[in-house]
């Protein structure tokens, strides 16, 4: 309106479609980015578990190996936590008993 006279009518729209795309596009990257979380999340337990259970799978022989009368078996203490102060203790422990036996 100018002067009270109409000049003209303006319409606006949004397209629905535009909006639908950018939600659509938006989902997937989200799917996609918590796949590679979980991938990751996947891997990293499972190298932690393989990090574990190598170490004890080695103190399970080496009790075995002490079980057996073989009091000259020998844990490498390779690792600086609590596998390698443990395995220093099952050496010092086989050694003593061995002495003794």
């Amino acid at each position: 309106m100018f002067k009270d006279k109409e000049l003209g009518t303006v319409h606006v729209g949004v397209s629905l479609d535009f909006i639908k795309n950018l939600i659509r596009r938006e989902t997937i990257s989200i799917l996609i980015l918590s796949l590679l979380i979980i991938l990751l999340g996947i891997s990293i337990a499972i190298l932690l578990g393989i990090g574990f259970s190598r170490p004890i799978a080695k103190l399970v022989l080496a009790t075995q190996e002490i079980g057996k009368g073989n009091f000259q078996y020998r844990i490498d203490p390779i690792r600086r936590d609590e596998f390698g102060d443990l395995a220093t203790a099952f050496n010092f422990m086989a050694q003593n008993f061995g002495k003794n036996y």
